[in-house]
């Protein structure tokens, strides 16, 4: 079931071009042209001048959505950055890393109002928007037993990224899950925001995403050379092995630090989350809240989105590994 590195790139591109999504369609243009444009922001980088920490310096307020994939935490992610006023990893941050922010401050192009709420497996489709950073998670994470190492990455990260004690820096990463406890080590400062979601629906999300792109992603480590041939088993193990992850590392970062957002609720009423995260997270102001950025209700899709057989099998298969005791 699991495939190489580069057979699994391979058929996701294929899938991604054949949903004729626009959110595709400029993750498959960034990944192009992301060679170019990155040569020409490190020149244009070597231009300007650096100034060094002040000794006074601190990290800025800073977060990282964590979840298993296929978890609404993409929705959690572009929700949090509208109406929290902060900076994240954008669709231009791929190709620009050193210069987008910039340009994205200047503008007011941070969490802009008219941004769309739509995604397609995590990408999205307008160039403001938010991106995961796969290639910045894990230049961060590389030799990551050396923890002072990724303290100085983050830090060079976060001031790129231009954060301030008045503009947190937000970001999500799925890829990046078993590395969480190595993160908190390293960035004490950090805080994380897991969210989960009604297992069944993300179950369902992964096997009709697997049909669709060819692929399970990101795979635990336990699975990468499983024999197991049936979708729907092989979801439930990735998913079942990822919440078990993330949930053992938590046990050793401290509460203060993470906070629990389960999807349905979130969407319910997304100001109780983005409150608490200010006030008890981030240490910012209420006042700064965007209130007029969500201008329609964000609404849960619970529809069976794979076979009626298929959606049995899970339901069933998520009982018999106790899934819903997790």
């Amino acid at each position: 079931m699991y495939s190489s590195s580069l057979t699994k790139q391979t058929k996701r591109l294929r899938g991604a071009i054949q949903s004729h999504s626009p959110a595709a369609r400029l993750g498959i243009l960034s990944i192009a042209l992301s060679p170019i444009t990155r040569s020409l922001d490190r020149i244009a980088y070597q231009l300007f001048r650096h100034h060094p920490l002040p000794e006074n310096w601190t990290l800025p307020p800073c977060a990282m959505i964590v979840s298993p994939p296929r978890s609404g935490s993409t929705i959690v992610y572009q929700v949090l950055t509208r109406i929290i006023p902060s900076v994240y990893i954008s669709n231009l941050h791929s190709l620009f890393p050193s210069l987008a922010s910039s340009y994205l401050l200047k503008n007011d192009l941070f969490g802009k109002s008219n941004l769309k709420f739509n995604n397609y497996y995590g990408y999205t489709s307008q160039i403001n928007d938010v991106n995961e950073g796969n290639q910045f998670i894990e230049q961060l994470l590389q030799d990551s037993e050396n923890l002072s190492l990724i303290r100085s990455r983050f830090i060079r990260l976060i001031r790129m990224m231009q954060a301030t004690r008045d503009c947190p820096f937000i970001f999500k990463n799925v890829r990046a899950y078993p590395k969480i406890l190595k993160l908190h080590n390293a960035i004490p400062e950090l805080n994380f925001i897991r969210v989960k979601r009604n297992p069944e629906q993300v179950i369902q999300s992964v096997v009709r995403a697997y049909y669709e792109l060819g692929t399970f992603h990101p795979v635990p480590p336990s699975l990468k050379h499983s024999n197991i041939k049936d979708p729907v088993e092989f979801a439930i193990k990735q998913i079942l092995e990822i919440e078990k992850t993330i949930d053992e590392q938590l046990k050793y970062i401290k509460r203060s630090s993470w906070v629990e957002v389960e999807y349905e609720a979130f969407c319910s009423d997304p100001w109780i989350v983005a409150e608490n995260l200010l006030k008890n997270y981030l240490n910012l102001d209420l006042s700064c809240l965007r209130k007029d950025a969500l201008s329609e209700p964000l609404k849960v899709s619970n529809r069976v989105k794979v076979s009626e057989g298929e959606a049995k099998q899970i339901s069933f298969l998520l009982k018999e590994n106790n899934f819903w005791e997790c």
